[in-house]
């Protein structure tokens, strides 16, 4: 898998606190979806199949992106920030099926 060769800047991965498939098990498990984030995007990589997402970004007081994903099979995807005003934001993916969410903090500069 490549990623779109417009996005700048170095890659830094973003730590993604929770479980997308929580299932009471503590046994030691692959993450599904992992975060990177460049200069100018936050690209998701999906290792699997992990059927219907939503993903938002928000600042302290408004959702500036949001978006509803089938993912189907392994991919990436993109969200470009280089729109967004300087500041702390804050990446959501929530699962509906299974109540699942994975959120990390993202800093744009």
């Amino acid at each position: 898998m490549t990623v779109n060769s417009s996005i700048e800047g170095n890659l830094r991965k973003l730590v993604l606190l929770g479980e997308l498939d929580p299932t009471g098990s503590r046994s030691i498990v692959i993450p599904s979806v992992t975060a990177e984030q460049s200069d100018d995007a936050v690209i998701l990589t999906f290792s699997k199949a992990v059927g219907t997402i939503n993903i938002t970004i928000s600042s302290e007081s408004d959702i500036v992106y949001s978006t509803t994903l089938n993912v189907t099979s392994a991919t990436q995807f993109p969200i470009y920030t280089d729109g967004f005003d300087p500041g702390t934001y804050f990446l959501n993916i929530i699962k509906p099926s299974t109540n699942g969410r994975l959120y990390a903090e993202i800093i744009v500069e």
